[in-house]
């Protein structure tokens, strides 16, 4: 394919994805063209570096087909990290994680569907309300220092 400009951003692109913000530039015209786009987009995630791939993950192209959606979610659940020191890209995950459930719940409703779209919300309730208890323990840990030092200062 000859390299034409992103509509979005100006940047040059070759497939589907423009290669800079990870937009949907060359609308796919099949189920099939869709899965080659979801391939050019998780290879530009792959292939960036971090703070480019929070960028993707927040604007990047999410599908249309069911199938291919929840392809895309599952990715998104292989970028999550609880443990990460600097959440921002699981934080990212979770954001497109959350798109790819609301775009499920406005598809018809079938097994699979219901099914991707409940492992995909428990997901982001786990790992939402594991960033809620480490940050009141940061909290908590913090508030026991304060007491701490003025304790020692006033006595």
């Amino acid at each position: 394919m000859p390299s034409r400009t992103c509509c979005t951003c100006g940047s040059p692109y070759l497939g589907f994805v423009c290669d800079h913000c990870g937009a949907l530039a060359s609308a796919p015209t099949s189920p099939e063209q869709e899965r080659q786009a979801l391939d050019e987009y998780r290879a530009l995630v792959a292939r960036s570096e971090r703070q480019q791939q929070v960028q993707l993950l927040k604007s990047g192209f999410l599908p249309y087909d069911s199938a291919q959606l929840i392809n895309a979610g599952l990715h998104c659940v292989s970028l999550i990290d609880s443990n990460e020191v600097i959440a921002s890209r699981s934080d990212a995950a979770v954001g497109r994680l959350e798109a790819v459930a609301i775009k499920l719940d406005l598809l018809p409703q079938d097994g699979e569907i219901r099914r991707a779209n409940a492992a995909f919300r428990a997901k982001i309730g786990d790992y939402r309300a594991k960033a809620r208890r480490d940050t009141f323990l940061g909290l908590a840990l913090m508030a026991i220092v304060a007491t701490g030092i003025g304790y020692l200062v006033f006595g």
